[in-house]
């Protein structure tokens, strides 16, 4: 579960008259585009039939000029020194037309779609090293199919497919995770819990399936939990997770101070199968205390084999073999069998592919980096969820205004307010140092509140000035971020990229 509609939204956006010339021409500004959503990481399929029903085209057209327009996964950088690119891109897509150069009817293209979620990996946690920042606004993540040419990317084909090899993958490192965000105990942070536990003796049942068995049946499993005690107590509360005769205690410490929460962490090996039901259990020592627990996660990280069954198959280049050339060999089903290397979404890659002794086999170069793969075949593509034509979008090339506010509708009249004060030119005040051209100013709404009417009450216009940027930062983006608070307590930072 996501944070609700209401909280979905950029509090406002000003763009400013001085914009570069290369930022005028937005890469949805030719025409309309359909808008198609993905939930989870995998091949897409887009056909014929679903242009034409949409209305981007009525007829067959050169497969030319259909391109796929995104970005990577994941949430804007929080920090301005970050390196994360922020723009829309075109995204490779494979396109299987006849190899008459005409898209028509019977004729289809593919892509590879990311979920919103992110998976980040972190080489110094031995037991769990990926792990996942799930996006806290939405559940999918969208990109737009349009008729440009000049935006048209094929996936290539991979270089040095006879690369001489130094170790042979087989197996690899995989995981399964449950995470229900359904409550915000906090009211004012992105920490959003899972299951809740406020009664003494309040269980849960979650199941965690694996795609496979693990090679040596068993794996590490990691419980978060959280406790809160509201009023100062001595008490010791204590989660306990049973999987069949196996159990796991996560207890807490005694003495917590008022309103503080505790996060609790426990790791321990346990077996498992393909299917796996925990029940959790929560106990205090007085039934009648304010004592309250949420579940974060339950995290299964186990070694499985390199084998293509029913499906797509995602996997990954052992971290021990990080920084050697590798060879793949692939096993189960591997008919009419392609591999992508999708460590990056948009500079996805081809992998030549060798079929010796049943197995579908492939070689990389060595990286400093983990690298992610996909193994699929045509007939395995997911079908995106197509949610319409848009209209051109080039809100950069709009020259008949000065600022462009852009707002949820809960938030209007905030906006107006925003707008007034700017056409009685009373200028805006803009915290931080400045130096050159500004070009583009964002309100994000960096915590949310517990309710909508909260949120309109606590909400008031932010004053911003006019002021150019570092030499350093010229021609990029500026960003403001702060809490939801009335004006005289606001604490606005300075972003910029």
């Amino acid at each position: 579960m996501k944070l609700k509609p209401w909280c979905k939204f950029m509090l406002a956006c000003l763009l400013f008259s001085t914009m570069s010339e290369s930022m005028a021409q937005g890469l949805l500004s030719g025409g309309n585009s359909l808008k198609i959503g993905v939930e989870e990481d995998g091949i897409y399929e887009v056909r014929y039939e679903d242009l034409v029903e949409s209305g981007l085209i009525s007829s067959p057209t050169e497969s030319g000029t259909l391109a796929l327009i995104g970005r990577p996964a994941g949430l804007l950088p929080f920090y301005n020194d970050s390196t994360m690119k922020t723009g829309l891109v075109p995204m490779p897509i494979l396109m299987q037309d006849g190899d008459d150069g005409i898209f028509g009817p019977g004729d289809r293209f593919y892509f590879y779609g990311q979920s919103p979620d992110v998976l980040q990996y972190n080489a110094k946690d031995t037991l769990h090293p990926f792990q996942i920042q799930i996006h806290p606004y939405d559940t999918r993540q969208y990109y737009f199919v349009t008729l440009d040419a000049g935006c048209h990317r094929e996936v290539p084909e991979a270089e040095n497919p006879n690369l001489q090899t130094e170790t042979t993958i087989r197996e690899f490192p995989d995981f399964a995770r449950h995470e229900a965000e359904l409550h915000n105990p906090l009211q004012g942070t992105l920490s959003w819990l899972g299951e809740a536990f406020e009664q003494d003796g309040q269980s849960h049942k979650i199941e965690i399936e694996l795609p496979c068995e693990p090679i040596d049946g068993q794996a590490n499993v990691r419980v978060n939990a959280f406790f809160l005690q509201e009023e100062k107590n001595t008490e010791t509360p204590c989660l306990q997770m049973e999987l069949g005769k196996q159990n796991l205690s996560l207890t807490a410490g005694t003495a917590l101070l008022s309103q503080a929460y505790q996060r609790l962490q426990k790791d321990t090996l346990l077996n498992v199968s393909a299917n796996n039901r925990f029940k959790l259990r929560f106990s205090k020592a007085d039934a009648d205390t304010t004592l309250r627990a949420w579940l974060d996660f339950v995290q299964i990280s186990f070694t499985r084999p390199l084998e293509k069954h029913q499906g797509q198959a995602l996997f990954f280049r052992s971290p021990e073999a990080i920084g050697k050339n590798s060879r793949f060999e692939i096993g189960g089903n591997t008919d009419n069998l392609r591999v992508w290397d999708i460590s990056q979404a948009e500079q996805v890659t081809n992998q030549t592919i060798k079929e010796e002794n049943g197995l579908a086999a492939f070689a990389i170069s060595a990286s400093g980096s983990l690298r992610q793969f996909v193994a699929f075949a045509p007939e395995d593509a997911r079908r995106p969820l197509f949610t319409g034509l848009q209209k051109p979008q080039d809100l950069a090339s709009v020259k008949d205004a000065e600022y462009l506010v852009v707002t949820h509708p809960l938030f209007k009249a905030q906006a107006e307010a925003l707008a007034a004060w700017h056409r009685q030119g009373q200028l805006l005040h803009l915290r931080g140092h400045h130096h050159g051209g500004l070009q583009r100013v964002f309100f994000r709404r960096a915590r949310p509140l517990g309710h909508p009417a909260l949120c309109q009450e606590h909400l008031r216009p932010i004053r911003f000035k006019k002021a150019p940027l570092p030499a350093a930062v010229r021609g990029g983006f500026l960003r403001l971020q702060g809490y939801l608070r009335p004006a005289q307590q606001l604490r606005p930072y300075l972003f910029a990229r």
